[in-house]
């Protein structure tokens, strides 16, 4: 028999599935499953999530409820443009994806 090494400490929740629900009862519900990563979206598509136009103060927000939940933000689920072929654009698209 195989012996797995999957454990709550090497696994994350990936956050589309949880778009419809708002981000502090998503981090609450997934704390309470023995889950401690979690991925955040910031799309308009999930609208409960981080939009991707979110401010430095929605983001301080969230990574405040994710304390409070006891669970760790390990990447956030954005969409980007990297093939944009004005300069200018393109530099506008890194600059938003790296904040």
């Amino acid at each position: 028999m195989l012996k797995s090494n999957i454990n709550s400490l090497n696994i994350g929740c990936a956050a589309w599935g949880w778009r419809e629900v708002e981000i502090p009862e998503y981090f609450h519900w997934i704390a309470n499953q023995g889950i401690r990563s979690v991925e955040v979206n910031a799309h308009p598509q999930a609208p409960k999530h981080l939009l991707h136009d979110g401010d430095d103060q929605a983001v301080s927000k969230i990574a405040d409820w994710a304390k409070e939940a006891g669970v760790d933000i390990i990447c956030i689920a954005g969409r980007n443009n990297f093939t944009l072929s004005d300069a200018n654009e393109l530099e506008t698209e890194i600059k938003r994806v790296s904040r």
